[in-house]
């Protein structure tokens, strides 16, 4: 039973069925708010092998166990490292097992903090996003017929019937240790923005310009849902199906969004004063001359204010980024400041209500910028780059060597006031 939840910044829905052909549901999915942010999950059993279900739920639950265990700073990290938490779960229940040997499941894991979406998976079940009536894969199948596909030995087409499009290249359970696919960048939602995770018994029945046409269409999210379960059960239902929809709402800031309003309004009396020619020229005459007076009003007032206030309050720069950072056990205000290349004024400033040891809660730190490793990049190059100490910049980013992995999201500090 499809239910909607309502949050914040996003609501969603849940639905899985276990098709029309299948004896039992091998998906399992699920929604859990963690220390680490919000966490949404869809795992397939992989059919043909034993106890798919098993490890589909215990992947599911590895997932709530890790994210909850402990803040993880860099949540592509904290997206790869409970991935593989997930698979040495599974590979692990299973070894030594006769029944259970040999089982094993795909995931596909997104984790929303502070309005971004990161994400990653194994396996062929997916992401997609919706904007302006456009979806996007955003992850790309592990199967024999993906790779197939990449080398130009078959088409989309042919891929369609072939007789090893049910085969996978990588899952969670079967090896000790791999790596999943994390997406380097993370996805930046926008209002009525929807993402779909789901598992390939919808991908496999249902095309691409038929999820639009579900999802364009002005239903409840619950519906959609189910819409599109429906849908697959229609056109045979030969697997599970599962389908988590979440749809984005109130993004973005509400000021930024009143200005823009305001300067339309302003706009469109402009427009209608000149379309009245009576009272045009005397009226806006009087609208520039009023507003000349009132902003170089405010502007004296303003100089006033900055001459008086500049030595008694922190001044935070105009082009400053906000992250979140959790506050560690034993660390203080101080050691925070000290670490951002900031001032214990400043994080003040921006935490007007912080309490020290709120689980879960961010601390807002200003810095310059988030910078993306890129392949051949080297640690002293970027602190030279951006004119900051070496040592800093390991130390805003917890490093213990000057090693960078590709993908990996740097802090760049500011210089040190």
């Amino acid at each position: 039973m499809a239910r909607t939840v309502v949050l914040k910044n996003f609501d969603y829905t849940t639905l899985t069925d276990k098709g029309r052909i299948r004896e039992r549901n091998e998906d399992a999915l699920s929604y859990y708010d963690t220390i680490n942010g919000h966490a949404f999950v869809v795992c397939d059993g992989m059919g043909g092998h034993n106890a798919g279900d098993v490890a589909a739920e215990l992947a599911v639950g590895a997932v709530k166990e890790f994210l909850n265990e402990k803040y993880c700073s860099n949540p592509f990290e904290a997206i790869e490292n409970c991935i593989n938490y997930a698979n040495r779960k599974v590979y692990h229940h299973a070894k030594g097992n006769d029944y259970l040997e040999g089982m094993g499941t795909t995931i596909v894991l997104i984790l929303i903090r502070d309005d971004r979406v990161y994400y990653g998976h194994a396996g062929d079940s997916r992401l997609y996003l919706y904007r302006n009536q456009v979806l996007d894969q955003m992850t790309e199948d592990h199967s024999v017929i993906q790779q197939m596909m990449k080398a130009g030995v078959l088409t989309f087409k042919e891929a369609l019937e072939h007789p090893r499009r049910h085969e996978i290249t990588r899952a969670l359970g079967l090896i000790s240790d791999f790596e999943p696919d994390v997406s380097p960048r993370a996805i930046i939602p926008q209002n009525d923005d929807y993402l779909l995770l789901c598992s390939d018994g919808l991908t496999n029945l249902i095309e691409a310009n038929e999820i639009i046409k579900i999802l364009d269409n002005p239903f409840s999210l619950k519906d959609k849902a189910g819409r599109l379960v429906s849908r697959a059960n229609r056109k045979g239902g030969t697997d599970n199906i599962s389908v988590i929809l979440i749809r984005f709402h109130n993004i973005g800031d509400k000021d930024e969004q009143q200005d823009e309003v305001t300067q339309k309004s302003i706009i469109g009396s402009i427009r209608n004063l000149l379309r009245t020619r009576k009272f045009s020229f005397l009226l806006i005459m009087l609208f520039f001359v009023g507003t000349f007076f009132i902003i170089t009003k405010k502007e004296d007032e303003k100089l006033d204010f900055l001459k008086h206030e500049f030595t008694h309050f922190p001044m935070i720069r105009s082009d400053e980024l906000i992250i979140p950072y959790n506050i560690k056990d034993g660390e203080t205000i101080k050691n925070v400041a000290d670490k951002f290349n900031t001032d214990v004024e400043t994080i003040n400033q921006l935490n007007p209500n912080y309490a020290l040891n709120q689980q879960g809660v961010h601390l807002k730190i200003p810095v310059k910028v988030l910078y993306i490793v890129k392949n051949g990049d080297d640690l002293e190059l970027i602190a030279d780059k951006y004119g900051i100490d070496l040592i800093c910049l390991m130390k805003a980013n917890e490093l213990s060597s000057l090693k960078l992995k590709i993908g990996k999201e740097l802090i760049i500090p500011y210089k040190k006031k």
